[in-house]
């Protein structure tokens, strides 16, 4: 299947920006843990959103080089 890259990688880095530094503030309001598999089911739900009809399965976050989380629904 193929996807507007265009669209995805605007959608991305506009939440993203949104994300930088919001999610351990509102995590912490909610009492829930900003972890790596939290942002990553989050990153997915929204991309969706923005993106219907996108193929999308799952999403990857990265807290450093040797150290990430997928999201699968």
């Amino acid at each position: 299947m193929a996807f507007d890259f265009v669209a995805v990688r605007a959608a991305l880095a506009e939440l993203t920006a949104r994300l930088d530094h919001a999610i351990s503030h509102r995590a912490a309001v909610r009492h829930a843990l900003p972890t790596t598999e939290r942002i990553a089911r989050l990153v997915l739900r929204r991309l969706k959103a923005r993106l219907p009809g996108a193929p999308l399965a799952e999403v990857t976050v990265w807290e450093g080089p040797a150290c990430s989380a997928t999201y699968r629904p």
